[in-house]
């Protein structure tokens, strides 16, 4: 049976105006979704319908650990460019995973200037560790690139 790729063999980071942010980069769990939509047109004369298909930008979830007060500004700068408070008005946020394939091929795919939906901070018990929960989507296609 081949090897598969396994949620160790990835690593993400997380840079704010093109610097990666070292205090952010514990993921827990990444989840991607390529949006893409179906449209269907009638045409007079035509037995079956047009079906084409549009890509609609992706949506990205991650949970991160806290080990710093790293995801809290980063919460924070976020709420920032989202209510246009000078100077975060022009940052943009990428986020970037490495893949690091079972037969020796490495990807790095990057997602650029991601627009966030609510962030959340799950406060569990004692013996659980804080966790914070980040939705964004994204306009681009992301780049893939091998390493």
């Amino acid at each position: 049976m081949a090897k598969l790729l396994k949620g160790g063999d990835c690593s993400f980071s997380m840079s704010e105006a093109g610097v990666v942010q070292l205090g952010i980069r514990d993921v827990e769990d990444v989840t991607l979704t390529l949006e893409v939509e179906t449209i269907e047109e009638q045409h007079l004369g035509k037995t079956g319908p047009d079906i084409d298909d549009v890509f609609d930008g992706y949506s990205l979830d991650f949970t991160m650990h806290m080990d710093s007060d790293a995801a809290l500004q980063l919460g924070l700068d976020i709420a920032g460019r989202a209510s246009n408070r000078a100077p975060l008005t022009n940052v943009t946020f990428d986020f970037s995973g490495v893949f690091a394939f079972p037969n020796g091929q490495n990807r790095l795919v990057t997602f650029n200037d991601l627009k966030f939906k609510p962030i959340s901070i799950g406060l569990p018990n004692r013996k659980q560790h804080v966790k914070v929960k980040f939705q964004a989507r994204g306009g681009q296609m992301p780049s893939v690139l091998p390493i």
